[in-house]
Parts: structure tokens; sequence; C-alpha cells
């Protein structure tokens, strides 16, 4: 975690510094490509892999911000929709850095089967070149569950209710290579530490996807 938070930061400090002699148009098309947040732009992300899967579209408003709806799923396990908004705070030829905060639910099987409201935030640095980009994805999930006792006596039943936060962080880095202006292949590995401090249970991975937009540009 900690070198992901250098890497991050590297990252950022070179994307404050515009990068001399490329063109415009350059910017456009990586801009169109990785994060959607121009009015009327749309971007659709589809990655497969194991152990997660993940689908996610997002529509730009304007001022760097795009509402996004996310879908992430462990097979047979735990499946996890989102909704949220994304905010574009650098741009330039060099690629971007963006944040997230959205808001879902968690719903998990089997024998740790629980659910319950989530909240996540992410940091997304993007690293352009001519083809291939440098991206990384630092993010932390936080869930709140609920659980119900019955204790049952000759008398009466009584039901209580009790809250429990769970805490997962995850880690992600990969290339994405630019085929086309509006489409693209991504591949990286990622690392997903599950509810820290109860079952820790770290899942690494592997992951591969295609990514489409539209829109204006």
């Amino acid at each position: 975690m900690k070198l992901a938070l250098l890497l991050t930061t590297c990252m950022g400090l070179l994307l404050a510094f515009p990068k001399p002699g490329q063109a415009a148009a350059e910017y456009n098309r990586w801009s169109a490509l990785v994060d959607t947040d121009e009015r009327g732009d749309w971007g659709l992300d589809l990655r497969g892999g194991w152990p997660r899967f993940a689908a996610r579209g997002q529509v730009g408003i304007g001022g760097g911000w795009s509402p996004i709806v996310e879908f992430v799923g462990t097979p047979s396990w735990r499946v996890e929709p989102s909704i949220g908004l994304s905010k574009s705070l650098l741009k330039s030829p060099r690629g971007r850095l963006v944040v997230e905060l959205l808001g879902g639910w968690q719903f998990q099987t089997g024998s740790l089967a629980q659910r319950g409201p989530s909240l996540v935030a992410r940091v997304r640095p993007l690293l352009s070149g001519k083809r291939v980009g440098l991206w990384l994805s630092l993010g932390t999930r936080h869930t709140l569950l609920f659980d119900r006792t019955t204790r049952r006596s000759i008398q009466e039943s009584k039901v209580t209710w009790s809250a429990r936060h769970r805490w997962s962080p995850e880690v992600g880095l990969g290339v994405v290579v630019r085929l086309a202006p509006r489409f693209s292949l991504t591949f990286g590995l990622d690392w997903a530490f599950v509810d820290v401090g109860t079952i820790a249970l770290s899942l690494p991975g592997l992951q591969a996807g295609v990514q489409f937009s539209g829109g204006r540009r």
C-alpha cells in the first residue's frame, strides 16, 4: 500500500507539468478514451479475469465531472453494484489524475454471507504515451453490515440489531493500449485485501478488458 501511495504521488507530479511538443489532438484522443468528463461524451469499460470481473459506464456532464455506474463481482461469492461521481483533477498531455466516490451495496454468499451499504473512494492516475499508457488505481471500500440477534425465552422473544464495519482496500496497476481513437485494450494486476482485521483474505489477480467511448469528439 505504501508503494502504491508513492507511485500515485510520483505520477501526479509528472502530470502537473506539461509535456512539451505533444499535440493537443493526441491529448484529446487519450482524454476521450480513458475518462469521459466533457459534456455529451460517454465511456464503457469491461474487464474480466481472476478472481474478479468488472463493468462500468460513465457520461460526461461538463466541468470535469462524470456520473458512474459500476458493477464489480467475484463469481459465486460477492457482487458490489455502485453509483457515484468521477472528477478529473489534473489534465495534461502527459495524462490525467482522477478521483472517484461511489456508494452502493455489497452482497456476499457462502459460509460468510453478508450484505450492507458500501462507500468506495479511489484515486486513478494515468500516464500516456503515443500508443501505450500506464494506469494505477488506489481504492478503499468501507461496508456497514447489520446483524440481527433473536433471543427466545418462555415469556418472550427479543430481537436486537448491531452494526459492524468492514474495510477492504485495493490496488491495481497496468497498461492501456490505444488501438483506435475510441477503442483500447487494458491489461493489469490487482490486489484486493478483503475485510482487513477480520478474515484477512487477500486476492491477487489478473485482468484484461476493453474500453469504448463516444460523444462529440
